[in-house]
């Protein structure tokens, strides 16, 4: 039986940023601040809802006691994430043959609502709904959400083993959707199964 709807995760299932991260860590290296502390700075402002670079700027503005540019600093972000931000080969393909045969699309991943909005944008990458999450259950509330509109069975597919088993955890059935754990040889999840 085909699947009613495909959801995706994107960071590190659909996309990935060339060259990792060492490009936004640049942009401060560059104003004379640490790396480590940048690195330091972005692990936490990832824990208040999601990266963004206005709350990395705000983190480093706090513990180096430093101005800067604000407008250039984002100018600066924005082009990086411009050449950055990619599709997997594959990706591009199977989203094609989906379309084809005229099944949905969903993406569903969580992050700053912003930050992830213009990722998305970037890549062009058809679909047919968005859910930018927050929090642990977000990606269990945006499935049920799924179902509700097209029924079952959906197939959800996430490279963080943790949302998988979440799915199950929250009463979600396999008869209700079906998960799949990808690995990316540049994911960042390497470090267990689901």
């Amino acid at each position: 039986m085909l699947p009613t709807c495909i959801a995706f995760d994107f960071d590190s299932t659909l996309s990935r940023i060339l060259g990792g991260l060492q490009g936004i860590f640049e942009i401060f290296v560059r104003r004379d601040i640490p790396k480590e502390l940048v690195k330091e700075c972005y692990e936490e402002s990832k824990k208040d809802g999601g990266f963004n670079i206005q709350r990395l700027l705000e983190k480093v503005k706090l513990k180096t006691e430093k101005l800067f540019d604000d407008g250039e600093i984002y100018h600066e972000f924005d082009e990086w994430v411009k050449k950055s931000i990619v599709l997997y080969p594959e990706s591009i393909s199977v989203i094609s043959e989906l379309k084809k045969r005229r099944i949905p699309i969903a993406i569903v991943t969580r992050g700053d609502l912003n930050y992830q909005r213009r990722k998305i944008e970037l890549t062009r990458i058809l679909y047919d709904e968005l859910y930018i999450v927050a929090g642990e259950l977000g990606k269990c509330k945006a499935l049920r959400e799924l179902m509700q509109k097209y029924g079952s069975p959906i197939l959800f597919i996430d490279d963080d083993p943790r949302d998988l088993d979440l799915v199950r955890e929250h009463g979600i059935s396999e008869n209700e959707v079906i998960t799949v754990l990808i690995l990316r040889d540049d994911g960042h999840h390497q470090d267990g199964h689901s």
